[in-house]
């Protein structure tokens, strides 16, 4: 037997909505979204160009400002994307 997540009322293994407040119930074998592996490929890439900015510094061939500039643009975009998925979510 399944466990509401909100209200902790027991649910049937079939049941897509909870009976006693009404929430949806989240599929555990659900395939992980578009969206989510976009924010996890954003993810590791803002992470490759944080590293490449600390090494722009020590390396002559990295430039500094192109790194720092990429690492903004990636900011933006992961943090629109962390927002977009929470207001997705509820």
């Amino acid at each position: 037997m399944d466990h509401c997540r909100d209200c902790n009322s027991t649910l049937k293994s079939d049941e897509l909505e909870c009976w006693g407040c009404g929430s949806k119930i989240v599929d555990k074998n659900a395939p992980t979204s578009y969206q989510e592996r976009f924010r996890l490929v954003v993810k590791i890439m803002f992470l490759i160009f944080a590293a490449l900015t600390v090494a722009s510094v020590f390396v002559e061939s990295l430039s500094l400002w192109k790194c720092f500039t990429g690492l903004a643009v990636l900011y933006l975009v992961k943090s629109s994307a962390d927002y977009m998925a929470e207001t997705k979510k509820g």
